[in-house]
């Protein structure tokens, strides 16, 4: 998957959507914003990703706790850097290709829990799941609440 978010990008297409994340968290008060990304001609995805997201996340700011219970979720940091919070467990995350310390690829269980927090600055993720974009549920940790992204 190295390879297929090395690609993506650099597409034009890709470019402008996080361009315009950007400006939509800055606009907005919510702890993140998000698009989905057309994987139908990327190579190197593999079989069971059925769709991809981008997210711009707040700086300094969980992104709340949550879960899918109908998808692994793979996820890259592709600006930024910060916190994660997988199953209870603190770590480090650094951005895709930085030579720094912390992770940089994040495979994520059905059922959970997890969120992140960007640390010096908003963060720009990609995150590709096993259901389609149609289908992925996400379940908030905290009361139970279900939201669907498309």
């Amino acid at each position: 998957m190295d390879r297929a978010v090395a690609e993506l990008v650099t597409r034009a297409n890709v470019v402008a959507t996080i361009a315009r994340l950007k400006a939509e968290l800055r606009a907005s008060h919510e702890p993140f914003v998000w698009a989905t990304i057309d994987i139908g001609n990327v190579r190197d995805i593999p079989e069971k990703i059925q769709s991809a997201w981008i997210f711009a996340l707040r700086a300094e700011r969980w992104s709340g706790s949550h879960y899918h219970p109908n998808s692994v979720q793979h996820m890259a940091v592709i600006e930024g850097r910060g916190r994660s919070r997988v199953a209870g467990a603190i770590g480090e995350m650094a951005a895709f290709g930085d030579g720094g310390p912390g992770e940089r690829w994040f495979v994520i269980a059905p059922g959970v829990p997890h969120e992140f927090y960007p640390v010096d600055g908003d963060m720009i993720v990609m995150s590709f799941h096993t259901a389609t974009a149609q289908e992925l549920l996400e379940v908030s940790e905290s009361g139970g609440v279900t939201r669907r992204y498309e």
